[in-house]
């Protein structure tokens, strides 16, 4: 059974002139977690810089999802695992809008670095939302940490430095992320047995409508790894509207 799911196609091009390969490129992660950040902050980069949509992923290890296109009212069909490009600066961002299985962690960041490595990919980004419960003490009273990014970086990773931001500390990683945890997978396996560059951003937040913490890492992400302006105006993802915004919800003229 392994060894059919390692032989399974894995990377599906959008149409047949996309690329298959990103020799060079930076790829940007999301950790799906508490307060849906880093997919939230994928969402606003895409939408906002109108990045294209190169391929798929199917991984074994994510459960499958299919939807209406996130980005419009009509278009392509939406899945687990989508893949946009900016080949003007040659980054990747990977979006996730499904869990991983339970105890699967491991084997899709091992899946996952074994296709960018594959694909050619050169460093590796995540980010990633943490439970404000788990700050440390001294850091629950620090005035204007509430929405300070943290990021933390390895094996001479270029994307380290976050302006207004601040360095994960040795206890404050290990109270945020257990072992087991997926940025956890994704930072060891990248130090340990592929040797790429990491970083990961993360920021504190709760449950509930996180948005403003949403912007703050979309807006580290385009400032420190596709290295261009931060945009004068932000654009929400259509789809945002029932689920996010306050007010919003279904058309009562669905339910008759």
């Amino acid at each position: 059974m392994e060894k059919a799911q390692e032989e399974r196609q894995y990377f599906f091009p959008i149409n047949a002139t996309a690329p298959t390969s990103f020799p060079g490129y930076t790829i940007i992660i999301p950790s799906v977690g508490i307060g849906r950040c880093g997919p939230q902050a994928i969402d606003i980069a895409i939408n906002t810089l109108g990045l294209p949509l190169v391929g798929r992923l199917d991984d074994p290890n994510v459960i499958p999802l299919a939807g209406n296109d996130a980005f419009a009212t009509t278009g392509q069909l939406t899945t687990a695992l989508e893949v946009f490009a900016d080949v003007n600066t040659k980054v990747l961002l990977l979006q996730q809008r499904a869990p991983v299985l339970r105890n699967k962690n491991g084997a899709f960041a091992k899946r996952l670095l074994e296709w960018i490595v594959e694909a050619g990919i050169t460093q590796v980004a995540v980010l990633a939302s943490i439970d404000s419960g788990r700050r440390l003490v001294k850091e629950q009273f620090m005035p204007g940490t509430d929405l300070m990014v943290r990021y933390y970086g390895s094996n001479g990773s270029t994307f380290d430095r976050v302006p207004g931001g601040a360095p994960f500390e040795t206890d404050s990683w290990v109270s945020c992320f257990k072992e087991t945890s997926f940025t956890q997978k994704i930072v060891d396996g990248c130090e340990q047995t592929h040797h790429l560059p990491c970083v990961v951003f993360g920021i504190f937040c709760s449950d509930g409508v996180t948005i403003t913490h949403s912007l703050h890492l979309a807006s580290v992400a385009i400032r420190s790894i596709l290295r261009i302006p931060e945009p004068q105006a932000w654009r929400l993802p259509v789809s945002w509207h029932v689920l996010l915004e306050e007010g919003a919800g279904l058309a009562t003229s669905l339910f008759g």
